[in-house]
């Protein structure tokens, strides 16, 4: 008797988990496929804010450079001000097909601690940030989206773009 209870017990926690796991998962994609890696996607956008993404050369060589441009457009009659994590208002994450994603910010500078400065968006005006990286050494298409950067994750996500990294020559 005691071992039903038990096995029941133990099934009823695993169950569980499973379907926290199943939520986290839910919570970290994006509908386009893109696991948001470090980030959760936000349960709430910013209203009035559009966010733009573009890598630039759409196609490169492991581990040459790549940028990533993030647009933030701010569509209001008012000016908008950031209320984000330090360090830049924006960030893209890229990833290949089945992999986790990778932040942008966090693989250009792993190591480093960004200041805490308000970042503000004057009334329909935009603000450009660029993140320069070196280009994943593993060839392949890479799939990429942007978004605002928030204490609750990432908002208003961009539309999905793609770039093409070639294998490096053996």
């Amino acid at each position: 008797m005691t071992f039903g209870w038990k096995w029941g017990f133990s099934s009823m926690r695993l169950s569980r988990l499973c379907v926290a796991q199943a939520l986290v998962a839910l919570a970290c994609a994006h509908p386009s496929g893109i696991d948001l890696g470090p980030y959760r996607r936000a349960p709430i956008d910013e209203p009035g804010i559009t966010i733009r993404l573009e890598v630039i050369p759409g196609a490169v060589n492991a581990a040459d450079s790549i940028e990533f441009r993030i647009w933030a457009r701010n569509i209001r009659a008012e000016r908008f001000d950031f209320i984000s994590p330090c360090g830049p208002p924006v960030d893209a994450v890229f990833s290949t097909s089945g992999a986790s994603g990778v932040s942008a910010l966090r693989e250009r500078s792993p190591d480093r601690i960004f200041t805490c400065q308000g970042y503000t968006i004057a009334a329909f005006d935009s603000l450009l940030v660029r993140i320069p990286i070196l280009a994943p050494t593993r060839g392949g298409e890479y799939r990429a989206i942007a978004g605002v950067r928030t204490m609750n994750g990432l908002a208003n996500l961009s539309a999905q773009t793609s770039f093409q990294v070639r294998r490096a020559a053996p």
